[in-house]
C-alpha cells in the first residue's frame, strides 16, 4: 500500500515537485523540483532517507552540476558540471578537507582531455595528464614551483618515453625509451647539463645491460666515443675520435672488461701507427 510516484502542484497546476521509488523498497528515494513546470533539481536520497546521495541542478531541463555523496559522510566529494547538457569537469575531494584533489575535464563528447592530481593532498596538483580522445598523450609530475621533473610522453596505447630532471635545475637531462613491450631500449643524457645530449646508450631489453655507447667528449653534439660491450654488460671495444674529425682514431681492446690492447692512427691518415699492450689500468704495458 506504499505510492511509488507521488507528484505535487503549484496554484498555476503546475507540477511543483515528484517524489518516486525506484528501487521499488517503500522509499520515496528520488526527488524531483520544479519551476514553472521546469525541473530545476534532483535529489537522489541515501537509505537513511533524509539526506542526498546526490544533488543535481538542471537549467531548462538540462543538467548544470551534480555534487555527490561518494562515501556516506553527509558531504559532497564530488562535483560533476556540465556544458550543454554533456559532463565537462569532475572534482573529487578525496580527503575530505573540501579542496579537490583530482579534476578531470572532458571535450564536447565526454572524452577526457586533461587530469590533475593531488595524490598527497597538500593543495598542489603534482601530476597533469593530458588526453586526446580519451587516451592519454603525456603526463607530466611538476614540482611546487610548477617546474616539470617528469614527463611521460605515451603514443600507440603505450608508454613510449620518460624525460627527466635528475638535478631539479628546470631543465631535462635524461631520456629513456621504451620498447612496445614496456622494456627500456635506449637511453640519451646531458651529462654536463648544458641542455644538449652528450650520451647515447643502447640497452639490451630484455636484461637492461649497456650494450652500446657513443659519447659527445668535446660537445660539439656529436658522437667521438664508441663503447660497445658483450651480453653481460662488459666493454669488449672501445673507439674514440681524438681529433674530432668524426672518424676514430684509436681503438681499445678488452678481456674480461678490462683493457689489453691498443691501435692509434695520431697522424690521421687512416692507418694506425702505433700499437701495443696494455695493463689492467689501460696504461703501456712495458
Amino acid at each position: 500500500g506504499r505510492p511509488e510516484f507521488v507528484a505535487e502542484f503549484d496554484a498555476q497546476g503546475k507540477v511543483a515537485r515528484e517524489r518516486q521509488d525506484t528501487a521499488g523498497d517503500g522509499r520515496l528515494d528520488l526527488v524531483r523540483s520544479f519551476q514553472n513546470g521546469e525541473k530545476v533539481r534532483e535529489e537522489k536520497l541515501g537509505k537513511d532517507g533524509d539526506r542526498p546521495e546526490s544533488v543535481t541542478e538542471f537549467a531548462g531541463d538540462v543538467p548544470v552540476k551534480t555534487s555527490t555523496d561518494t562515501n556516506g559522510d553527509g558531504k559532497p566529494d564530488t562535483t560533476v558540471t556540465f556544458r550543454d547538457g554533456r559532463k565537462a569537469r569532475q572534482e573529487e575531494d578525496r580527503d575530505g578537507d573540501g579542496k579537490p584533489d583530482a579534476i578531470y575535464d572532458f571535450d564536447a563528447n565526454e572524452k577526457l582531455v586533461r587530469e590533475q592530481v593531488d595524490a598527497d593532498h597538500d593543495g598542489h596538483f603534482e601530476t597533469t595528464g593530458e588526453y586526446q580522445k580519451g587516451e592519454l598523450l603525456r603526463r607530466t609530475a611538476a614540482s611546487r614551483a610548477g617546474t616539470p621533473t617528469r614527463v611521460e610522453v605515451h603514443g600507440e596505447g603505450r608508454l613510449q618515453r620518460v624525460e627527466l630532471d635528475e638535478d631539479g635545475d628546470g631543465k631535462v637531462d635524461l631520456w629513456n625509451f621504451f620498447d612496445p613491450q614496456g622494456r627500456m631500449e635506449k637511453q640519451e643524457q646531458d651529462r654536463n647539463r648544458d641542455g644538449r645530449v652528450d650520451n647515447w646508450v643502447t640497452l639490451d631489453p630484455a636484461t637492461g645491460k649497456e650494450s652500446r655507447v657513443l659519447s659527445d667528449e668535446n660537445g660539439d653534439g656529436k658522437p667521438d666515443a664508441w663503447r660497445s660491450n658483450d651480453a653481460a654488460g662488459n666493454t669488449v671495444k672501445l673507439e674514440e675520435d681524438k681529433n674530432f674529425d668524426g672518424k676514430p682514431d684509436r681503438v681499445v681492446e678488452f678481456a674480461g672488461g678490462r683493457p689489453t690492447r691498443f691501435s692509434e692512427d695520431a697522424n690521421g691518415d687512416g692507418k694506425p701507427e702505433a700499437r701495443g699492450e696494455l695493463d689492467a689500468d689501460g696504461k703501456l704495458d712495458g
